[in-house]
């Protein structure tokens, strides 16, 4: 399975999403719909055009996220009370987090 086109993403004007420098006319995908309104095109469109960066954001996080579980547990284990309830929330975060990266990489 082929991967994502790498960014940056550029949402434009015309509900285009464009990859690489302005006069580049590679597109990525069109957000223009004959079914919503044009400024929900442009919103759609921007959205799009963050994919890139919010994949690579979250993946981040995920980590961020799994370094903390695993601190946390210590910590619990060592007899600190102070995070009761917080592994089981962590893991449900994770796990959305997991499911929502599997999506966008064409995975789930």
């Amino acid at each position: 399975m082929a991967g994502h086109t790498k960014g940056p993403w550029k949402a434009l004007r015309s509900c285009y999403i464009r990859v690489g420098e302005v006069g580049d006319h590679r597109w990525v995908a069109n957000a223009d719909s004959p079914y919503v309104s044009y400024d929900t095109a442009k919103a759609n469109a921007r959205l799009i055009s963050a994919a890139p960066d919010m994949l690579e954001a979250l993946a981040e996080a995920r980590i961020t996220l799994s370094m903390l579980r695993t601190q946390v547990s210590i910590e619990i284990g060592s007899g600190v009370d102070r995070w009761e309830g917080v592994p089981p929330k962590i893991a449900e975060q994770l796990a959305t987090i997991d499911v929502a990266i599997a999506k966008a990489r064409g995975e789930a």
